[in-house]
């Protein structure tokens, strides 16, 4: 009986260990993959360009309303450290200099939060020289100044940990007609109160734009942070991302 009893002991601890072995590998199978999930790996500049223009919703996000469609990307600060790069293809002899001055390009970057807002309409009617009736109303001049300037007042950004954070500056495109879209070029800080936007702490990034002559009404984006880490095999160490 003894003897039966401390086998049935031994199995019992065996599926204890076997089970937390069990657990213990899932973990790190699910780790591993939530690590793959928040890293990028490219060969080359133009592979993280074109992964910066796609449709990934970790960095994208778009939605329809009233006549028009809204597309906000996010944009790493290394992104525009990037566009320094796309010279160095024109002359191979001057690379290792361009790379230094682009890793320095880089830090005036670094302490900002990018983000391209295109809106385009989706009845074709230009964005500028055809806007809705209410925006109309401005007159052609005051409606351009509206979206050159005067959106400040009408965007902000939150995190579950802050709210109401106004812009720096943005500018927008001048494409003169040539499509009736524009984009706008959103700055954001990158700290508050000595706290990162971009840190998992936050959880999240939303950016709201009130009501500014479009007839749209309120909109949301909302990004899930931190954001992914990304590398391109080709650029030197100083210009690989970090979510620190």
């Amino acid at each position: 009986m003894n003897l039966l009893y401390t086998l049935a002991q031994k199995h019992a601890m065996a599926s204890k260990l076997t089970g937390g072995l069990a657990a213990m590998i899932l973990l790190i199978v699910l780790f591993a993959g939530w690590q793959s999930e928040q890293s990028h790996s490219f060969e080359q500049v133009a592979d993280l360009k074109q992964y910066l223009k796609g449709n990934d919703p970790s960095v994208m996000s778009s939605q329809t309303s009233g006549a028009y469609r809204f597309t906000l990307r996010y944009l790493p600060p290394e992104f525009f450290a990037l566009e320094e790069l796309e010279a160095l293809e024109a002359n191979d002899s001057a690379m290792p200099d361009r790379k230094n001055e682009a890793t320095e390009k880089l830090k005036r970057y670094t302490d900002a939060l990018y983000f391209r807002l295109t809106i385009a309409p989706e009845n074709g009617r230009d964005l500028v020289f055809d806007p809705p009736v209410s925006a109309q109303k401005l007159g052609y001049q005051g409606w351009l100044q509206k979206l050159m300037f005067g959106l400040h007042e009408h965007v902000e950004l939150s995190t579950a940990q802050h709210s109401e954070v106004e812009l720096v500056t943005y500018h927008m495109d001048r494409n003169f007609g040539v499509a009736p879209s524009r984009s706008f070029l959103l700055v954001f800080p990158k700290r508050v109160e000595e706290e990162q936007l971009t840190s998992h702490a936050q959880r999240f990034l939303e950016l709201r734009i009130e009501e500014f002559g479009l007839e749209t009404g309120p909109l949301e984006f909302r990004f899930e942070l931190p954001f992914s880490d990304w590398e391109v095999a080709s650029l030197p160490s100083g210009l690989r991302s970090s979510r620190s």
